[in-house]
């Protein structure tokens, strides 16, 4: 019993040991912990407390801040800045929010303090920067005379990085033809999925055409400060003298005018006709899609528009003539999207239908497309306007050529109609034959084995 004994004690005990090596060897790398670090070691940030996005302002949403990672259980972290004339810093929580005060660097530091031992945590390099025209941007505009409305953040007059929110800009031109300024514009909480976003936008004055030089100057804390110039040009609206279209093809309306005018109104009026209207004998006509004008080619030939400028219909004055020339594109080539197709008689009736795809070059060839079957009494070819293609009607089995002609181009396709969708012919060879007698024996020995059980 003692050896017995002895040998179970031996058992556990290497039992435990075997434990042992496995928790000491898995555990303390499953339950180590990263250490605590910043999300930056470097940043740029403007004057104020908070940036941009995408050009976008949100004092909410967009504050110069500098994330803490991997934070530890009991720890607590502080923020300093080495000189708070160019930065300060606040804490709140995992976040440490940053104020540029003036032009400068600084160095942001985190310490950590846990069970009485404090350490660093990282360091974070912060450039301060005053706000600058991005000259990119900004070396020349060009814009129509007269009253701009505030323009889209994309098409805005100027852009200033690292702009001051909580300081004011100013816009002094050279000349008192020219005026502009600043609004900020709220955005809507539903194009940024949050409230509080805004924009800067500038809107002008400019009575005369010609260039002019732009100074635009912050104000802050009650001093100002020189950010830059950059030049704008104004034009007075110029109108297209010359436009060329093709028969049944359209150009844009708005291609008649270039620098049009935000603050007035444009009438475009036939000279002699009705451009609103098209007939068999119109040379063009003007027509909209919803959202766009365009002027369309109907016959070769020249049409004159006459182009009026004004605040209302009553106080319109003559810009100018366009004289519109409707030229016959011709087509330089046609083809089917396949040389050859196959299909059978009642394949429209089973959702089946054979469409043949038409292709021009040009697209917009003035010469229409003229397509027929070469036996209607084996299959008839029609449009479907609705699948933009030529629908294949098999009348009966066999072959037939379905030919494009558009001006003096042809293309062809070759169909092959058989009796029905297997391919089968319409009259039967002996192959077929022998098969039938073979399947009919096969069905009379079946009935016969039912009849005799």
């Amino acid at each position: 019993m003692k050896i017995q004994k002895y040998k179970i004690v031996n058992i556990v005990v290497t039992c435990l040991l075997a434990l042992a090596m496995v928790f000491t060897t898995e555990v303390p790398i499953s339950m180590a912990k990263e250490k605590a670090t910043l999300s930056d070691s470097k940043m740029t940030i403007g004057i104020g407390s908070h940036g941009q996005q995408n050009g976008f302002f949100n004092k909410s949403q967009n504050k110069y801040q500098i994330l803490l990672y991997n934070t530890q259980k009991g720890a607590k972290y502080t923020f300093a800045s080495t000189n708070k004339k160019i930065v300060t810093v606040k804490s709140s929580g995992k976040y440490a929010y940053l104020t540029g005060v003036k032009k400068g660097s600084a160095t942001i530091t985190c310490k950590q303090k846990l069970k009485g031992k404090t350490t660093t945590v990282g360091k974070c390099k912060v450039t301060v920067k005053n706000a600058s025209l991005n000259l990119a941007y900004t070396k020349e505009e060009n814009l129509p005379m007269g009253t701009g409305k505030i323009p889209k953040i994309d098409d805005s007059i100027f852009n200033i990085e690292n702009r001051n929110t909580n300081a004011s800009y100013t816009f002094t031109t050279d000349s008192s033809d020219l005026t502009i300024k600043e609004k900020v514009v709220k955005v809507p909480k539903d194009f940024m999925g949050a409230p509080g976003y805004f924009y800067f936008g500038q809107a002008y004055t400019a009575k005369k055409e010609g260039t002019y030089k732009v100074t635009v100057t912050e104000k802050y804390k009650k001093k100002n400060r020189k950010v830059g110039t950059f030049k704008v040009v104004i034009h007075k609206t110029k109108i297209t003298e010359q436009l060329s279209v093709g028969i049944n093809d359209s150009v844009d309306l708005n291609t008649l005018l270039e620098y049009k005018r935000a603050d007035m109104s444009y009438y475009i009026v036939g000279d002699g006709f009705d451009v609103s209207k098209k007939s068999k004998d119109s040379i063009i006509y003007i027509d909209s899609d919803g959202s766009n004008a365009y002027i369309y080619g109907v016959n070769e030939g020249t049409a004159k528009l006459n182009i009026y400028e004004g605040k209302s219909e009553s106080d319109r004055v003559l810009l100018g003539t366009c004289t519109v020339t409707v030229k016959k594109v011709p087509v330089e080539s046609i083809s089917f999207d396949e040389k050859s197709y196959s299909t059978y008689v009642g394949a429209p009736k089973n959702d089946d239908t054979l469409y043949l795809y038409l292709s021009k070059e040009p697209y917009n060839a003035s010469d229409d497309v003229i397509v027929t079957s070469s036996d209607e009494k084996i299959a008839k070819v029609v449009y479907d306007a609705d699948a933009e293609g030529y629908k294949v009607i098999p009348v009966k089995e066999g072959k037939v050529t379905i030919k494009a002609t558009c001006g003096n181009k042809t293309a062809t396709c070759e169909i092959s109609i058989t009796a029905d969708e297997y391919g089968d012919d319409l009259e039967e060879d002996e192959s077929s034959s022998d098969v039938g007698d073979e399947y009919e024996s096969d069905v009379n020995e079946y009935r016969s084995a039912i009849v005799e059980e």
